[in-house]
């Protein structure tokens, strides 16, 4: 009776120490035949979207640039002068000398050119602004300029006939006379006396 009731302890030793390995696979097994997904029944697969090597994604709703217009482009690339008439050239066409205000900046090294050739302008109609002197990195020019704000072009032009000058340019800001802009005044024309024309005054 010892001999079995020693067999039967064993058998439980056996049986406890079996029975939680067994469990462990079990549950082992269970965790890997689980599937990764976790949703509830019936839920929808979610989408991976791939990625589209090369793709270009729009960056704006707008629609596409007409190949076309080129406003943008030739506005950005215009030349800030104006032309201006030929020199060389005769015109009987009487000089526009209104609407427009002028005033001579001398740089040149020539004493009295700007209220020299101010006084001749006056003479010929066109409405003047007390002669000043150029200043900063226009102030000594070999040759003339003559800058014009919008709306007093034709005027410019005029003076650049009396002047023999080709070109004319937008007025820049500032402008390089003594005093800076607020000796400007009202005048909407510059010219900017320089070498080439101040003996001529």
């Amino acid at each position: 009776m010892a001999r079995r009731g020693m067999t039967r302890g064993r058998a439980r030793v056996v049986v406890g120490v079996i029975l939680p390995i067994l469990g462990a696979c079990s549950s082992k097994a269970t965790d890997q035949a689980l599937p990764t997904d976790r949703r509830p029944p019936g839920t929808p697969a979610a989408t991976v979207a791939t990625p589209v090597t090369g793709a270009r994604l729009p960056t704006t709703d707008a629609a596409p640039a007409d190949p076309s217009d080129t406003t943008a482009v030739t506005q950005a690339s215009a030349s800030p002068t104006i032309p201006a008439p030929d020199p060389s050239t005769t015109t009987t066409e009487p000089l526009v000398t209104t609407g427009a205000v002028v005033m001579v900046a001398n740089a040149s090294n020539v004493d009295g050119a700007a209220s020299r050739l101010t006084a001749r302008l006056d003479s010929l109609g066109f409405s003047t602004q007390k002669a000043t002197t150029a200043d900063g990195i226009e102030s000594q020019l070999a040759t003339t300029k003559i800058y014009v704000k919008p709306g007093s072009e034709a005027v410019a032009r005029s003076v650049a006939r009396v002047l023999g000058v080709s070109e004319l340019a937008y007025m820049p800001t500032p402008i390089s006379i003594r005093g800076g802009p607020i000796n400007l005044g009202a005048a909407t024309i510059v010219v900017m006396l320089g070498a080439d024309k101040a003996g001529g005054f």
